[in-house]
């Protein structure tokens, strides 16, 4: 008993400790407790905003909870997901020997867990087909639920944080409702769960079946009605009809494709492509692909035995290549050695969200990460890790499908979205910096993300440009509360400068010196007679240098931003969101 208390403190310390760290990493810790008590909608959401289905801001939804800090499908990934403000949080389900459900991303458990270095169980090891590929590995069917706790999750994305690998059991579909309903009383928010039964064909087809057991854990926890917080989601269609016979709660088609086709920007799908087709649909020889239910009859067939849909977000937002050689293959536009969507820009591909909508299908799409390569678009673009993240980037792809109306998003980084949703509901958005090179000396551009002016210049070979780590907030519309006014910019040809302004006169007097006017860059405070920016807001400085007796700008929220050759001015530009 005492070596068992005293694994269990050691245990809920490491747990504390990760969330410690993963908050900390993300400077998240004021946010976190703010978060803890609020209910949906109190960051400025305010539900007209949101084109929602049911006019409510979208659902936050954790991701295997936040993999972006700790490993997924873990209490503690759970709990940080709704530390950091996830609505909802999501298992996948996989079946124990013995018919217990526990939380794996794949009934393989080598990707996930330290199975392989436990010697007992290398004999476990052997080879299966599962939904058409064949894996050696080692199988959540072939272990009891004991000797699955004996294992410990680590982390399955290359250059992610393994610094907890080892350390956190795996969990039950029990522990996951547990810790919600635990999580409802102590935030005071409701806390959702999602889970998707993984590859249910395969589970029935080994004597595993999930439906059955899944229903009655969700009943036993007083959960069976569409108002109640769970949404259940499968990529097949029979289980899910079957569901719907079993069940009154939300049911979720899911729905991918082969890939993203950088050449055209659209969804490649490919006949008996367990990513394009329901498995289901593949050994029944059904023909039928993902993109056949996109269409008006398929949807309303999905309607007919479930209320949403969850589709990988290329299947309506693609990234079409920035620039195609001769042999109309993409090319590499950023010059990194790699062609990838950070070679690209986004596109809308189909209609899919109106139609949903029209069919009465909520949409959830996958699925949102900070951390990978973002097309040039998104506020340029480009890669991110884990500890340093592309969040304006990020940002832009969240905003762009809140405006299209998603009714909520699978994210690895629950605090992006949560944030992000905060700010598109306050009509914020992040300002960039980019930096160019010019005849005489490096230039500095500030524009918003998905700014027009990004979009044209993210084709401009022969002017590269590189975003630079300065980043602020800002309005991007006129927001009468705020007493916000336009900051304009302008563009002086003959010495490649842009200038900026929220001074009407001062934007007069760059339009007298014939300077090309951009239009409103963002929108913004002014400080008040004393240079003092009031509150909630923070300033914004302006930093100049003159060359041959022409002044160039820089701006930045730091307190001493460490610009090489450029004097701060000491009194605030203008005055920007905290």
């Amino acid at each position: 008993m005492k070596s068992s208390k005293n694994q269990n403190r050691n245990h809920l310390a490491t747990s504390r400790m990760a969330m410690a760290i993963a908050i900390g990493a993300i400077g998240a810790i004021g946010a976190v407790g703010a978060i803890g008590t609020a209910c949906l909608g109190t960051t400025a959401a305010n539900a007209a905003t949101f084109p929602t289905l049911d006019g409510k801001p979208p659902l936050v939804i954790g991701h295997r909870g936040a993999p972006g800090y700790v490993p997924e499908h873990t209490l503690e990934s759970y709990r940080l997901a709704i530390a950091l403000g996830a609505d909802v949080i999501e298992p996948d389900l996989v079946s124990t020997k013995d018919g217990v459900l526990i939380a794996r991303h794949e009934p393989m458990l080598g990707g996930t867990t330290n199975v392989a270095s436990i010697a007992k169980f290398a004999g476990r090891q052997r080879k299966m087909m599962v939904d058409g590929y064949e894996y050696n590995d080692w199988f959540s069917i072939d272990f009891t639920l004991a000797e699955i706790k004996e294992l410990r999750a680590r982390e399955r994305v290359a250059g992610r944080n393994t610094r907890f690998d080892g350390a956190f059991e795996i969990v039950t579909l029990q522990d996951v409702i547990d810790l919600a309903k635990k999580e409802t009383i102590r935030t005071g928010r409701t806390i959702h769960i999602y889970p998707e039964t993984k590859h249910p064909t395969w589970h029935s087809g080994q004597g595993f079946p999930l439906e059955q057991k899944l229903v009655d854990a969700l009943n036993a926890a007083g959960w069976n009605k569409k108002t109640d917080p769970v949404f259940i989601q499968s990529f097949e269609v029979g289980n899910l009809k079957k569901l719907r016979t079993m069940t009154g709660l939300r049911l979720v088609q899911l729905m991918g494709c082969y890939d993203n086709d950088l050449a055209t920007g659209n969804c490649l799908y490919i006949a008996k492509d367990p990513d394009s087709a329901p498995w289901d649909f593949i050994v029944g020889n059904d023909s039928r692909l993902y993109s056949d239910m996109m269409t008006t009859a398929g949807l309303s067939e999905i309607r007919s035995y479930a209320d949403g849909i969850g589709p990988w977000k290329r299947q309506f937002i693609g990234v079409k290549a920035a620039s195609l050689g001769t042999d109309g293959k993409p090319l590499d536009v950023n010059g990194d050695g790699a062609i990838n969507e950070a070679d690209g820009v986004s596109v809308k591909n189909s209609n899919l969200i109106a139609d949903a909508k029209l069919a009465g299908l909520f949409i959830h799409p996958y699925t949102m990460r900070s951390d990978v390569n973002m097309a040039r678009d998104y506020a340029g673009g480009g890669a991110g890790t884990a500890s340093v993240r592309n969040v304006a980037a990020a940002f832009a792809e969240y905003s762009q499908l809140f405006a299209l109306g998603v009714d909520g998003m699978f994210s690895d980084f629950p605090n992006d979205e949560y944030d992000a949703r905060a700010m598109f509901a306050a009509d914020q958005t992040y300002v960039i910096e980019y930096a160019f090179a010019a005849a005489n000396g490096q230039r500095f551009l500030r524009t918003t993300s998905r700014d027009a002016s990004v979009i044209a210049l993210a084709n401009l070979k022969s002017t590269p440009m590189t975003r630079t780590v300065d980043t602020f907030k800002a309005w991007s519309a006129n927001v009468a509360s705020a007493n916000t006014l336009p900051v304009c910019r302008y563009f002086d040809a003959a010495n490649a400068r842009h200038l900026y302004s929220i001074e009407s006169t001062q934007c007069a007097s760059y339009a007298t010196a014939g300077y090309s006017n951009e239009g409103v860059a963002f929108y913004a405070v002014g400080a008040n007679v004393n240079g003092i920016c009031t509150t909630n807001t923070v300033p914004v400085s302006r930093y100049v240098r003159t060359v041959s007796g022409v002044t160039f700008e820089r701006y930045s929220t730091a307190a001493d931003a460490k610009f090489t050759d450029f004097t701060k001015v000491a009194t605030p530009a203008f005055c920007v969101p905290a």
